[in-house]
């Protein structure tokens, strides 16, 4: 009996605290690619900005903080978003 009553408790907790109140996930993605598709600018294909439109859209499924960083096929630039992440 007190098993069933605490099952009951937790189930009762659970309810009560809401996914509202819980802490947002924040993620930062540090995408190698460029932030356009258009050619002229981004002439290694587009697979990375397809990867940050997929992560965007399930992101906002999820109710996840998505920040996306841009290095523009730049090592250097790379580093340094990783770094200040």
């Amino acid at each position: 009996m007190q098993r069933l009553k605490n099952h009951w408790l937790f189930l009762l907790a659970c309810l009560i605290v809401s996914p509202h109140s819980i802490a947002a996930l924040n993620i930062i993605f540090v995408n190698p690619g460029f932030a356009d598709s258009s050619a002229e600018i981004n002439t290694t294909g587009n697979f990375w900005f397809k990867v940050s439109k997929i992560m965007r859209n399930a992101a906002d499924d999820l109710d996840i903080n998505l920040h996306i960083k841009y290095a523009n096929r730049n090592h250097i630039l790379m580093k340094e978003l990783i770094s200040q992440a």
